[in-house]
């Protein structure tokens, strides 16, 4: 299955399970009924999902820039559009991006030296970089149904301050 933290085998069993299989359809369900619709998908998100399926189509093959670099991977992919889907409305759309590991990636950047850069891979990691001068931090979480909070908490300081 993956890796998702230290109850991973508590969690594939969990997944693996009949009701685990069950609230996977749903959920994928409820997923496929937002993509697309104007209520729940205003232009710039859906703008955001288009281009992150776009660079996940242009960097389906290894070597995709002639550097070695790795494949993004579907599940990739459909992890980095499940964080899409969950990221709250009324924070800031972050700019995607690939890394040469296969991971996707999404950027926001603010004002003096105020950024935060977060990867996806295949099994649900998220690892970051958070920089607001001074400080800086950097650190691992994993993508379930939510975006978990730590991660939230960075994105909403890029909202203007009142």
């Amino acid at each position: 299955m993956g890796r998702r933290g230290p109850d991973h085998r508590l969690t594939d069993e969990l997944l693996a399970s009949e009701t685990g299989m069950a609230i996977n359809r749903i959920n994928e369900q409820q997923r496929q009924m937002r993509n697309g619709s104007v209520l729940f998908d205003p232009p710039s998100r859906r703008e955001l999902k288009r281009a992150v399926k776009e660079i996940a189509m242009e960097c389906t093959r290894s070597n995709w820039n002639g550097e070695g670099t790795a494949a993004v991977e579907q599940t990739t992919r459909d992890i980095a559009l499940r964080f899409v889907d969950a990221l709250p409305m009324g924070l800031p759309e972050p700019d995607p991006g690939v890394h040469p590991d296969g991971e996707l990636s999404f950027s926001w950047i603010g004002a003096k030296g105020h950024r935060l850069t977060l990867a996806i891979g295949p099994t649900g990691r998220l690892t970051y970089t958070f920089r607001r001068l001074p400080r800086k931090l950097n650190g691992t979480e994993w993508m379930g149904d939510s975006i978990p909070d730590a991660i939230l908490d960075h994105i909403r300081s890029f909202l203007p301050r009142a």
